[in-house]
């Protein structure tokens, strides 16, 4: 139904930026960018259909073997729960962000187009230029990350606040 292709939305994470030559998403995500539950069933029902079959079920059990922020992803079962309101906003009048996979062997930082949803497993930075790119992707920037930042097995593992926010007033 062309009416759902509102609030349905290419998503993108860590795997697919180091795996594939192309950088494609391979996957979905239904995003109702925080509509209420009632507005959601009636614009969309078919979908709310989806996500109550298979999301609210998992959300549920996470909820009751944990006591951390997983009891609000059980009361709003219907919508995404990775928002990242600020990043959205401050990528709107992009066409395209520069990306990183979270965890990887090399350091190697890609352009994305927005428009998508992008997975916890990527660092997504506002820029959309060349020269941040060419900044970011220097040896200089290397030694850094991996002098700066954590690693998980043998791999680097790109942390902004460690690796690009180091600056502390």
């Amino acid at each position: 139904d062309s009416c759902n292709l509102e609030v349905i939305f290419p998503y993108i994470g860590g795997e697919e930026v180091n795996n594939s030559p192309t950088q494609s998403h391979r996957r979905f995500v239904i995003n109702s960018e925080g509509r209420s539950e009632a507005e959601c069933r009636e614009l969309w029902p078919e979908l709310v259909g989806i996500v109550q079959a298979k999301v609210k079920p998992e959300r549920e059990v996470s909820s009751q073997n944990s006591k951390s922020a997983h009891g609000q992803r059980a009361r709003v079962w219907w919508q995404h729960y990775h928002q990242a309101r600020e990043l959205y906003s401050a990528i709107t009048n992009l066409d395209r962000v520069l990306a990183i996979s979270r965890v990887g062997q090399q350091l190697a930082f890609t352009f994305l187009p927005t428009g998508m949803i992008f997975a916890e497993s990527l660092v997504v930075f506002p820029f959309g230029t060349y020269a941040a790119f060419c900044a970011l992707q220097t040896r200089p920037h290397e030694i850094w990350a991996r002098f700066f930042g954590s690693s998980m097995k043998d791999d680097l593992r790109y942390t902004p606040s460690d690796c690009f926010e180091t600056t502390r007033g």
